[in-house]
């Protein structure tokens, strides 16, 4: 029973509901008028061939000057001329000195990187080969010299340099090597992230900016620390990321993309090997155990074996100290300064006796014309 009742309210809400409807309100009713009217399409006007033509033409000449007007703007925004950079602009962001190369201790030998890498930094500094006077050394000299062998020949195989070389010991050598040459010069950690001798406060937008400007001096050499090699960071380039810009004048540095140029000494790999600072740096950054081998960056990031220790990766750089002026030297020109004052003096009081002199013989003959006169009148 309660189901009827429900249905049988249910029809007298539809019929009240339309019985309420408003007929006049256009709204709440449907429109069939356009259902069943066929839409009229407006028929092109037939042309003649003349008429076709002229319009066709019209139309290819305004394709026409479009892409002129357009060919023109590119080539007038796109195509520098005129150009005025020189070599000293160019050197600002191109930057390779053949003198580094030269003094490239290559090849090496088996895991003899960091002492090669040591005497390629003292060559340049020191020797012929580079910016010095000094005769170059060989690496097997310094090897012996250093005392880290007494064997000669190809017995310098056998040695496990793997075993002593490491980012300390490295900086020791140099130094020793400029004591025993007698030659100022001193190393230090450019940058190095984490573990000891780490650099608080260079991140890698002020190495760049270290390393840049060392590489453009002739005073200061570099060294990488990567996985597990050592080599010299000898040049770099900024490539603009515009191709308009290849030679502009000036740049913007913060829109361009760095490359370093890195001297290989080993002989399995080329000469140079070409990395973006975005991956070095990547590199440096990377913390214990995670890695890259910046000469296989294919390989992506990697894990050490063991869990626990310190990423040694960094850049060292080694400097030349120039000797100062002696003080000796200071004294001996101040002595002849002095010298020549002196004599300048005594030669103005010779003068001046002198003058003094020619005034008393001409008093003197005054004196005789004028007693000789009075006695002619007496």
């Amino acid at each position: 029973m309660n189901s009827n009742e429900t249905l049988v309210e249910q029809e007298k809400q539809v019929v009240e509901n339309t019985e309420n409807i408003d007929t006049t309100n256009t709204e709440q009713l449907l429109d069939f008028t356009n259902m069943f009217k066929t839409q009229k399409i407006a028929k092109p006007k037939l042309l003649n061939r003349s008429q076709q033509q002229s319009q066709q033409s019209q139309q290819q000449q305004q394709s026409t000057q479009t892409k002129e007007e357009q060919n023109n703007k590119s080539i007038i925004n796109n195509v520098p001329r005129n150009l005025t950079i020189t070599q000293e602009q160019m050197s600002q962001r191109r930057c390779l000195d053949v003198r580094r190369w030269y003094s490239l201790s290559r090849p090496q030998y088996q895991r003899s990187c960091g002492i090669s890498s040591v005497v390629t930094c003292w060559n340049y500094l020191f020797s012929t080969l580079g910016v010095g006077n000094l005769n170059p050394l060989s690496q097997e000299d310094v090897i012996v010299s250093l005392g880290l062998t007494t064997e000669v020949g190809p017995h310098f195989n056998d040695v496990e340099f793997g075993c002593f070389s490491g980012n300390m010991s490295l900086i020791s050598w140099f130094k020793n090597l400029c004591r025993l040459q007698k030659v100022q010069g001193r190393a230090y950690f450019l940058w190095k992230n984490e573990g000891d001798f780490s650099t608080p406060g260079v991140d890698r937008d002020v190495a760049l900016q270290k390393l840049t400007s060392g590489l453009k001096t002739d005073k200061i050499s570099f060294i990488y620390h990567a996985y597990d090699h050592y080599f010299c960071p000898i040049g770099f380039e900024c490539t603009p990321n515009k191709q308009v810009e290849a030679f502009v004048d000036e740049i913007d540095y913060n829109d361009c993309q760095y490359w370093i140029i890195i001297a290989e000494p080993a002989k399995p790999y080329p000469m140079f090997t070409v990395r973006k600072w975005v991956d070095i740096a990547q590199d440096l950054e990377l913390k214990y155990p995670q890695y890259i081998n910046i000469r296989k960056m294919n390989e992506g990031i990697k894990n050490y074996k063991y869990e626990k220790g310190v990423s040694q990766h960094c850049i060292m750089a080694f400097e030349r100290i120039d000797p100062k002026p002696k003080k000796v030297i200071e004294k001996k020109e101040k002595t002849i300064i002095n010298e020549k004052q002196q004599m300048i003096k005594n030669n103005q009081l010779d003068q001046n006796v002198e003058q003094i002199t020619v005034n008393n013989n001409v008093t003197e003959i005054l004196v005789n014309d004028d007693q000789l006169k009075q006695n002619e009148l007496q």
